[in-house]
């Protein structure tokens, strides 16, 4: 079970992170498309060197029908107690490994996607469940919000004008002056009592506690 300051400090982050989910989903939707996907530097390439086609050819030949995860434990065992001669040789070395273990796509057959390599048809799959995802948080976080204010529209406040708009302290202890939500002189200490409040409530809100 989390405690208080757990509580507070994931809900502080889900609140700052709102504001990106837009540009992310957005993102993700590219890639689900077939935009923006990051393909094999070798596939953008006209020309290859003879190394390049060799490291190439020994990625397409070793992932043959691996649509997904490569065979991690495999490549280790096979070459993590290999060590080149010279240093072109340990960044060869380095380079199959890498293919090998799906961490880096191989010519224009792969995609690498958060430093696993799949499929341009899976790559694009996984970006839409993603964009999914980004949008149920996204969902989550402002019901969430929504149901506080119900019940603590100061405390909603808070949350929206500090941690979702990245207003300063000041800035939203005058907000809530100017409001009416709050006398004059609002003590600082006041604030961050009603704030930890708001935080814990929020947490409560989307599963934390």
């Amino acid at each position: 079970m989390l405690t208080n300051k757990e509580v507070e400090q994931i809900a502080k982050q889900m609140l700052k992170d709102r504001k990106k989910l837009p540009n992310r989903i957005k993102a993700k939707e590219r890639q689900a498309e077939g935009r923006g996907l990051r393909t094999s530097m070798l596939s953008r390439r006209t020309r290859l060197s003879q190394r390049e086609v060799e490291l190439a050819v020994v990625g397409r030949t070793y992932t043959q029908h691996v649509a997904d995860s490569m065979h991690v434990q495999k490549a280790e065992n096979l070459f993590g107690h290999m060590r080149g001669a010279n240093e072109q040789d340990q960044i060869a070395l380095d380079e199959i490994t890498g293919m090998m273990i799906g961490s880096e796509a191989w010519g224009a057959e792969g995609v690498a996607v958060d430093g696993v390599v799949h499929t341009f048809e899976k790559a694009a799959e996984l970006a839409a469940k993603e964009a999914q995802s980004l949008r149920e948080e996204m969902n989550l976080i402002d019901e969430a919000l929504d149901d506080l204010a119900s019940y603590d529209e100061k405390g909603a406040s808070i949350l929206r004008l500090q941690y979702v708009e990245g207003k300063s302290v000041v800035a939203v202890m005058m907000k809530l002056t100017d409001d009416g939500d709050a006398e004059e002189g609002l003590a600082e200490s006041t604030y961050h009592y009603w704030r930890k409040g708001a935080l814990r409530e929020f947490g409560r809100l989307v599963g934390l506690c």
